[in-house]
């Protein structure tokens, strides 16, 4: 967290570009360390029949974040923004966290004492797990990592990178502010709902439903940029449709699933470590899909 407003202040104060570019970088540092730290903690402190709904809602509020800032970006100089942004969150999240324990399990894997771990559990309401029969390291961590790899490309997270462009060309009444709060905001309304529906039908089959939801909408965003110039313009629905329902597929229902997994197929002592590790997989995935797709022509050709 002081890291985070470093880099915002360091944006919204400096006055060159090498103040701005250090200061982006720190801020997005600074956001990725506690990813793992984050989903880990969460899976050691929910119980397991509750962590689709709980991993919803934690996305929720990263979606519910993204839209806030877009909408009143419009109203503020950008460099106010940074530093609004960027020092108010992190200095509030960072004084929450004085008064949140470690988890019982973590405790207990590290050798604290039972009363300690006790305190923990008392403080969170939960009952306690046996943290003494823990899983090896290795083979976790790889099925782990295959899965965040090819969970990348599903079509959900290189949407979220590129709705933008590829919304772009398309014949819809959407500003630029607007079509850049249309993927976050549409997240925001379904990842909740998807973690009742998990709990409601189980993991698997929302899995499955996920992933054909994901493959149409995929190829209706796909067919839409292969049609002649004539239909693109009255045809532009297709697109808000397919990144739509791959947004429904990725948010509600593979993503609440994929980040449950990651944290409960780690053993205690290194699942902030091996999620961490995990987590990272995704990014490079799928912004070798965006490349993709700029090299080969499926982005707009003036963004190219």
């Amino acid at each position: 967290m002081p890291l985070y407003a470093l880099g915002s202040l360091a944006v919204g104060l400096g006055d060159h570009f090498g103040w701005t570019l250090s200061g982006r970088v720190a801020m997005f540092v600074a956001l990725g360390i506690p990813e793992g730290s984050v989903r880990g903690y969460m899976s050691e402190i929910v119980p397991p029949t509750r962590r689709a709904l709980f991993s919803a809602l934690l996305s929720f509020m990263l979606y519910l974040g993204q839209v806030l800032v877009l909408a009143v970006a419009p109203l503020l100089h950008w460099q106010v923004l940074f530093i609004a942004v960027g020092v108010v969150p992190a200095a509030l999240c960072l004084s929450g966290l004085l008064f949140l324990p470690n988890s019982a399990k973590w405790l207990l894997s590290r050798g604290h004492s039972e009363e300690e771990a006790m305190r923990s559990i008392q403080f969170f309401r939960g009952t306690q797990v046996d943290a003494a029969a823990e899983p090896g390291t290795w083979r976790p961590l790889l099925l782990a990592s295959i899965q965040m790899v090819q969970f990348a490309w599903c079509g959900g997270a290189t949407l979220l990178l590129i709705t933008a462009f590829v919304l772009d060309p398309v014949q819809i009444s959407l500003s630029e502010y607007q079509r850049a709060t249309l993927p976050a905001a549409f997240a925001a309304l379904v990842c909740v709902p998807g973690g009742i529906i998990i709990e409601r039908y189980g993991r698997l089959p929302v899995l499955r439903l996920g992933g054909v939801l994901s493959a149409i909408g995929c190829a209706a965003v796909a067919a839409y940029f292969f049609l002649a110039a004539e239909p693109q313009e009255r045809l532009g629905w297709i697109v808000l449709a397919g990144a739509g329902l791959t947004q429904v597929a990725f948010v509600g229902m593979l993503a609440n699933v994929a980040f449950n997994y990651v944290t409960e197929l780690l053993p205690n002592k290194t699942r902030t470590s091996g999620a961490n590790i995990v987590l990272v997989l995704p990014t490079p995935s799928a912004l070798s899909g965006s490349e993709y797709r700029r090299q080969h022509g499926l982005l707009p050709a003036n963004n190219r």
